[in-house]
């Protein structure tokens, strides 16, 4: 007997894997901002309900991640409008992180509005921050180019 595995398309697992990373991150940014409002991590029995929402919530914003870049990938080319494409999809992708947080923060945690913003900003200092040599070492190479 010959057993053979038929592995899923690349496009199935990609969005498989994209569903699971998600899902974790879900998970994750879950547990930071309930252990920041309480002081303990949440437990499957007790917050189960919020855990699964999470994570699908984030499944679901991952996913439109990927589909709002495969459109931008259409609208714009990288090779011929390089710098037009990057800050495109950087404000679009920081645009869905924002209102992501911002639905979180009120609806599952009821965090004041001044909060919300705090964390907003500190994800933007914090991201910039984080890239700005990669930014710097970027724009370096493409002044060479020219």
């Amino acid at each position: 007997m010959n057993f053979r595995v038929q592995l899923p398309p690349p496009v199935v697992r990609k969005y498989v894997l994209l569903a699971v990373a998600c899902s974790a991150i879900g998970i994750l940014f879950f547990a930071f901002m309930h252990y920041g409002n309480t002081g303990q991590f949440p437990t499957f029995r007790m917050q189960g309900k919020e855990l699964m929402l999470s994570a699908l919530t984030t499944s679901i914003f991952g996913l439109n991640v990927i589909q709002t870049d495969h459109l931008l990938d259409k609208a714009i080319e990288w090779k011929s409008n390089f710098l037009l494409r990057f800050i495109s999809g950087l404000g679009v992708n920081f645009l869905l992180v924002v209102v992501y947080f911002t639905l979180i923060g009120a609806y599952w945690f009821h965090i004041s509005r001044e909060d919300i913003l705090k964390l907003n900003i500190l994800f933007v200092i914090a991201v910039f921050s984080g890239a700005q040599p990669q930014c710097t070492g970027l724009l370096e190479g493409l002044a060479r180019t020219d």
